[in-house]
């Protein structure tokens, strides 16, 4: 299993990085859940994690290097999850064109509507099992942080 797993390494990882961008822009235009600014910024780690595995995969001299970038892409996208399911659990607020404002007059009301952007960040639009999408992303960028550490260790007794 392990011989499976280091030889086809780079090759997982991209599989699992397109079809997280796939499942993503299937919710988007087919079911129809628009994303937020931070669903948004959550997609590129994956758009990066399919260039620097294309890179693992054809060059093996950079193997070392690639992998020590996916455990700094998917690292960042975990606080990023994590900092978004903050946000969708209230645990803290979120920069207001996530979160909106209170607003005081008419004028600021009409204001922020006219500003606002299409979805809110704190606001959950579908779940499964209790968790958001921002979860699962999370749930999945510690996966491949993991996944690279368990196999950068290899690597090195290599």
């Amino acid at each position: 299993m392990n011989d499976h797993l280091n030889k086809y390494f780079f090759q997982i990882v991209f599989a699992v990085c397109a079809a997280s961008l796939v499942m993503a822009i299937f919710f988007q235009f087919v079911v129809g859940l628009h994303p937020c600014p931070l669903c948004l910024y959550q997609r590129w780690p994956y758009v990066i994690g399919l260039v620097v595995a294309l890179l693992g995969w054809k060059r093996p001299g950079l193997r070392r290097l690639v992998l020590i970038e996916f455990i700094i892409i998917f690292s960042v996208n975990v606080l990023l999850g994590f900092y978004h399911v903050g946000i969708e659990q209230s645990w803290w607020e979120g920069f207001t064109a996530c979160s909106g404002t209170n607003v005081e007059t008419m004028e600021e009301l009409i204001n922020q509507i006219m500003t606002a952007p299409i979805v809110r960040c704190d606001e959950v639009q579908w779940s499964f099992l209790g968790l958001s999408l921002a979860a699962y992303s999370m749930l999945l960028s510690m996966g491949l942080t993991v996944f690279s550490v368990w196999r950068l260790r290899h690597e090195s007794k290599a």
